[in-house]
């Protein structure tokens, strides 16, 4: 199983026909009419930090507490700071350490 999750590319690689200019994008190209892909895909927020949080812990960013590019995410001092607050308490495992607990290679952050 390959695993790509971009969260700030635009449509402007060749399979997706969003740039009006020439795209030379032949490897993903060749990837997307090999897979899926999705052409109709949305975020959980305009910025880098909550959207990745949210990519890959499956969680919203009204529920990790990460708006902003400005934090830090951190599992220990989120739960911290969820007690502190009274929040419910979560587990925030990745995607990615997920399957590694499992016994699957993974590769990335």
């Amino acid at each position: 199983m390959l695993f790509l999750a971009v969260d700030d590319m635009k449509d402007w690689v060749n399979c997706l026909g969003g740039y009006e200019g020439t795209v030379h994008t032949p490897n993903i190209d060749r990837l997307a009419s090999r897979g899926m892909l999705f052409t109709n895909a949305h975020c959980p927020s305009p910025k880098c930090a909550p959207s990745r949080a949210a990519i890959m812990t499956g969680l919203r960013p009204s529920t990790t507490g990460l708006y902003d590019n400005s934090h830090w995410w951190l599992p220990k001092t989120w739960a911290e700071s969820a007690e502190k607050k009274g929040a419910f308490s979560f587990d925030p495992s990745t995607y990615a350490w997920t399957h590694r607990q499992k016994g699957t290679i993974t590769f990335g952050k």
